[in-house]
């Protein structure tokens, strides 16, 4: 039996703000309130801004959400060009604070690559920036200036791919198609959801065939190596109060099999002055974040913002606990939203599609 569609409990208005020459597509949800800061929440990599529309229906209070389509994602259009540039993402986030909150910080979250690109913004502009949440933006392991030939071969031959139509996301009969590889991609979404989704991840064409909202040139590899110098110094400029969250289940290792290690990562994020950290048990997660079940946590439970960095022991030792125990220890925000959220995406639901071998992992979502 076909369950009706899902029907969101807050309602979002689409706005289109110009951008540094793009008509940027920004969900809006609630209006301004008075001694309240926005809240901001950006997306990973082959997502869209309406995958916020879960958390928001489970927050227990109404805010003023602001939750931009990346450039070239969703109903935001991509630049003439046949690739992106990770810099775009910061000058067109700058843009879109302008427009909303002008000098009024805000409180960012971001998921995935948006993790990352919300950590960079609030260690170059941290006047701006409240609070941060970062869900599993990890970065990208250090790389040596000697690979640089191959990452420009790469990069062209990769231009070249494009061209030909070798790199195009894979199309769909119809929205219920879309639907069906969302819920095989995740099987904690419902059907209901993923209804819903699918008509916000996908559109007909003219020729009646649902193409994915995300263009194509997002996978040709970045021609500049990530530098870890450079990601450090950002992070030890972030001023705001950090909650870094991450699942149990070690995604990150998986994914990179020793090249780049959840160890590294927390020698890295240690380096941001004002740090919380929090794993969350995903024994049964299939290998992937909860990214919306951890967003609601971290939204919610606004103490914890609150927290300043505890001593590396009491982190050390929490991200050792098994899952088990990590699930019995009282988690007031757990209990109250664990059966409405649990069930939504565990991870960019397209992240499969047409993902070239060369991509991050499903955390990281997008290469710097």
């Amino acid at each position: 039996m076909i369950r009706a569609m899902y029907q969101p409990k807050r309602l979002s208005r689409s706005e289109f703000v110009p951008i540094r020459g793009l008509q940027y597509h920004v969900r809006v949800w609630g209006e301004p309130q008075v001694g309240q800061a926005p809240l901001v929440m950006v997306h990973g990599w082959m997502d869209v801004a309406a995958s916020y529309q879960f958390v928001i229906d489970a927050l227990p209070t109404d805010r003023h959400v602001i939750a931009p389509d990346w450039r070239g994602f969703g109903l935001t259009a991509g630049a003439i060009c046949d690739h992106y540039s990770f810099p775009d993402y910061l000058g067109d986030l700058d843009f879109l604070l302008d427009h909303y909150t002008g000098t009024q910080p805000v409180d960012l979250v971001g998921h995935s690559m948006g993790g990352n690109v919300a950590m960079m913004y609030a260690g170059v502009r941290p006047e701006r920036i409240r609070r941060l949440v970062n869900l599993e933006g990890f970065g990208m392991p250090a790389s040596k200036p000697t690979k640089a030939p191959k990452r420009y071969a790469e990069w062209m031959d990769e231009l070249k791919a494009l061209q030909r139509g070798e790199m195009a996301l894979k199309t769909y009969d119809s929205a219920d198609g879309v639907a069906r590889r969302l819920m095989k991609t995740n099987p904690r979404l419902p059907q209901d959801k993923a209804q819903w989704l699918a008509r916000h991840w996908a559109r007909p064409n003219a020729q009646g065939q649902w193409e994915i909202l995300g263009d194509a040139a997002h996978k040709v590899t970045n021609a500049m190596l990530f530098r870890l110098e450079e990601a450090l110094a950002l992070y030890a400029a972030i001023t705001a109060p950090t909650l870094s969250i991450e699942a149990s289940d070690d995604s990150l290792g998986l994914w990179w099999k020793g090249r780049y290690t959840l160890a590294e990562y927390h020698e890295r994020i240690a380096h941001v002055p004002r740090l919380t950290e929090r794993v969350i048990a995903s024994s049964t997660a299939s290998g992937s974040i909860c990214s919306l079940y951890f967003m609601c946590t971290g939204l919610v439970e606004m103490k914890v913002w609150m927290r300043p960095r505890r001593a590396r022991r009491t982190a050390s030792a929490q991200r050792s606990m098994s899952p088990a125990a990590a699930r019995a220890r009282p988690q007031t925000v757990l209990s109250v939203i664990n059966s409405a959220i649990w069930r939504t995406a565990s991870k960019s639901p397209f992240e499969a599609i047409g993902k070239p071998a060369s991509m991050t992992s499903t955390p990281i979502s997008s290469r710097i």
